[in-house]
């Protein structure tokens, strides 16, 4: 009789989940996915699915009792097995569900396993009522009712009891471990392992508090129980009980990025999730519309897209979803375009260099980065590499790759000063009056805004300089830099290297900006780095969707747009198209050229925020190069290009090349970063020879000497862009217009090279070595005799 009821409550209660349809979401709100007959206990998210588990007792007539999978979101639900079994916790690890059970079905209570998104299951471990499961590494540790803690070190295949229970305190009432530290509760004792669950010993603080669930970040851990809130900062040897809260009973705390979430009972009797961003230092509801007397929300789950989904279940509550806000980045968003007519976008990917956020300590002479790190680079977006990828260690601004005369502008207004250094060749800087100076290196001596150290007052859009070759650079580029007035005294100089900012900010949710947190001390005092406010008025914003293994996908950001068949993806991700720069362009073939304004990184991330690595079909890429410029480059040679890093090579894609609506078209089966590159018309540099005359006595010209260079691009090539001279040994770079007398004494050389209109560049040579004297200061010459210097006369 009892499984006849069963099975029609069931059936009704299947109809009314997978028919409840969520409507669009706002960040920072709620949404019911599951009604409350669906009343679940445990919430798992594992890169295909979400799982809810459910444990009720026998007294709940006709309770499933096993456990419920969705792979849209929460949109729709269905049973995945475990059926009477009653699930009492989840676990999930490279392709493997842990389930912990209750009742006892056909023999077999306790930990089951699946490994095909739970079509079937296996029986693991003892057959003990499980309460909790934890995983790390290969280690896999049951908590059960009465018979303690479990702990298998190959994955599941031979388990030691390794925590025996006694009398009253027979319950497992929580387990978390994160690396091999791990926490364990019961009714009436709390432990720790620093071993992943081979030795444990107990936490006197926690003694009689019934912790049921932990969260840990580094040495921080928060433990919910019956009786409030407790947080340690040293890995659980001392407690501190969050006041608030301090007779409360929280039902789980889980991680997200850096934030935590917690579950607490109200004082009407209804459960609220909170959230945390500053690790259970503070809390704020995020207004869950709970009944009041309901049982504790021991569910929570976290679920990667855009916006990220929590989910949060408990009896009486059903499941719910809350949109995550994205982390707000702290903005003082007052930079506008560097150069005219660039958006955002060609901003971002014209960058060759990033600021450094690991050690932005560029030219200081009393404190540099340790060794293990002058060869790595950590830019805004957290990513940490080493060169090809990133450039370059210890930076502390950014390097935008532009044309040799592009004119810079000022991004905001303010007062103007003009410097010159061997480093930064000419130099402008302008205090922007709000705290912040902006710093534009290696500009052409001529067409600057001023040559005075006196302030000028300077209006956003004006013509700060020219791109020039001043300075210590290889190649024509900006490089540009924020400092802060940390010491709001009005003078910049004492504020380096601490008042360095990164106008990008640091945007990566999952961990803090180290230059912020970043303290040493020197000769001149105790220093600390700084925070990085977002300065520019505007970002690009990257495009994403979606998409679960049945949709198809078609999303675009203008040049590119991605399509594909239903079942290309293997799970549901979340597909993005990111402006990229052009960091690594550089590293093409040497007849290869990459198009301007054509890069982009391409991610499909599953739920769990991993990347997926092979797709079921491939992807189309399809760039639209109608507004591309196409000069130096052969159209039929057009091919979409993806950077290897493991070889760190470009490879190209078999592309095909539309000349009449200008678009190209390639599909691969996976994603990294793409290009559009072509082989050049021009593929050679050209080649300069220099001719000196003026007047001489021996080898000394006794008049300054003129220089004249002469530069051919050969035969088909895309002639002549510019030709430059430097004096100083390539410190500095002049651009060689016509004869150009040469007014220096001493002895020297003078470099030279040229570029041509396909932006190949001459190595730079040597002229023969010039002894200038026309003051009759160089009468002598000091010539090195074995290890004796000697002088001698003419």
């Amino acid at each position: 009789m009892r499984r006849i009821a069963f099975i029609a409550i069931l059936t009704l209660s299947m109809l009314i989940v997978t028919t409840l349809e969520t409507r669009a979401q706002e960040a920072g709100t709620w949404q019911s996915v599951a009604p409350s007959s669906q009343s679940v206990n445990v919430l798992l998210t594992t890169p295909y699915a979400v799982y809810a588990g459910q444990y009720a007792t026998q007294s709940w007539y006709g309770a499933y009792n096993g456990l419920y999978q969705s792979k849209n979101l929460g949109r729709t639900w269905a049973m995945s097995g475990l059926t009477d079994r009653g699930v009492t916790d989840l676990a999930y690890s490279e392709g493997v569900i842990y389930a912990a059970t209750y009742y006892e079905t056909q023999g077999e209570v306790g930990l089951f396993s699946s490994s095909n998104e739970g079509l079937t299951w296996q029986h693991l471990g003892p057959n003990y009522a499980g309460l909790k499961v934890a995983l790390t590494d290969n280690t896999v540790i049951v908590g059960t009712k009465y018979n303690g803690i479990w702990t298998s070190r190959n994955n599941g295949a031979d388990f030691t009891q390794t925590l025996t229970v006694t009398g009253t305190d027979k319950d497992i009432t929580g387990l978390e471990c994160s690396g091999t530290f791990c926490l364990a509760g019961t009714y009436v004792k709390t432990y720790k392992s620093l071993d992943g669950g081979s030795l444990w010993q107990e936490i006197p603080p926690l003694t009689g508090k019934a912790a049921g669930s932990f969260a840990v970040y580094n040495k921080v851990v928060l433990a919910g129980t019956r009786y409030g809130l407790y947080r340690s900062t040293d890995a659980g040897d001392n407690w501190n009980l969050y006041g608030p809260w301090a007779t409360s009973q929280v039902g789980n705390v889980i991680l997200y990025n850096k934030r935590a979430y917690a579950t607490k009972k109200e004082s009407n009797g209804s459960y609220q999730v909170y959230e945390s961003n500053d690790f259970g230092l503070s809390w704020e509801s995020t207004h869950l519309n709970s009944p009041a007397n309901t049982q504790p929300l021991t569910g929570l789950t976290w679920l990667y897209t855009k916006p990220a989904y929590l989910f949060a279940a408990g009896f009486g509550n059903g499941i719910q979803r809350y949109a995550i806000k994205a982390d707000e980045l702290k903005t003082l968003a007052f930079l506008g375009p560097l150069w005219k007519d660039s958006s955002p976008t060609e901003q971002l990917q014209s960058i060759t260099s990033y600021f450094d956020h690991s050690y932005p300590l560029l030219g200081y002479y009393l404190h540099s980065e340790p060794e293990a790190e002058k060869v790595t680079t950590l830019n805004f977006l957290g990513e940490k590499e080493a060169p090809p990828q990133l450039y370059y260690s210890s930076h502390d601004g950014y390097d935008f790759g532009l044309l040799y005369g592009t004119k810079l502008l000022a991004p905001a207004s303010g007062l103007a000063t003009y410097q010159y250094s061997p480093l930064g060749g000419n130099t402008v800087k302008i205090d922007h009056q709000n705290g912040y100076q902006t710093t534009y290196m290696h500009l052409q001596k001529n067409g600057l805004f001023t040559l005075s150290a006196e302030p000028v007052w300077v209006d956003k859009g004006d013509v700060v300089g020219l791109v020039g070759l001043t300075g210590n650079t290889t190649g024509p580029h900006l490089h540009f830099a924020v400092t802060q007035d940390k010491g709001q005294d009005g003078a910049f100089s004492n504020d380096y290297p601490d008042g360095k900012t990164d106008p990008y900010s640091w945007q990566d949710e999952t961990a803090d900006d180290p230059w912020e947190t970043y303290t040493w001390s020197d000769s001149l005092g105790e220093h600390s780095g700084n925070a990085s406010p977002l300065l520019w008025a505007s970002l690009p914003s990257p495009t994403y969707c979606y998409v679960s293994p049945s949709d198809a996908l078609a999303l675009e950001q203008n040049p590119i747009s991605l399509e594909a068949e239903e079942g290309s993806f293997p799970a549901p991700a979340t597909i993005e198209i990111i402006p990229r720069t052009s960091t690594n362009t550089a590293f093409l073939e040497n007849n290869l050229k990459a198009l301007m304004h054509t890069s982009f990184k391409l991610t499909a991330l599953d739920q769990l925020k991993q990347g997926l690595s092979d797709f079921t079909k491939p992807i189309k890429i399809i760039y639209d190069l109608s507004n591309a410029a196409l000069n130096g480059i052969d159209p039929a040679t057009l091919r979409i290009a993806f950077f290897n890093p493991a070889i760190l090579l470009w490879e190209s894609l078999s592309s095909t090349w539309n000349p009449i609506d200008q678009k190209l078209e390639a599909l691969t089966d996976h994603f990294s970063e793409f290009v559009v590159v072509g082989q050049k018309t021009d593929p050679n540099p050209p080649e300069t020879n220099i001719a000196i005359t003026g007047q001489k006595d021996g080898i000394w010209y006794t008049e300054s000497p003129t220089i004249t260079l002469s530069a051919n691009d050969g035969e088909g090539g895309s002639g002549i862009e510019k030709s430059f001279y430097s004096t100083d040994g390539g410190n500095s770079w002049e651009e060689y217009v016509t004869q150009t007398q040469v007014v220096k004494e001493g002895v020297y050389a003078v470099l030279f090279k040229s570029s041509d209109k396909a932006e190949n560049y001459e190595p730079a040579k040597d002229s023969p070595l010039l002894r200038v004297d026309t003051s009759g200061l160089f009468k002598d010459e000091i010539a090195l005799n074995g290890s004796l210097f000697t002088i001698a006369t003419e």
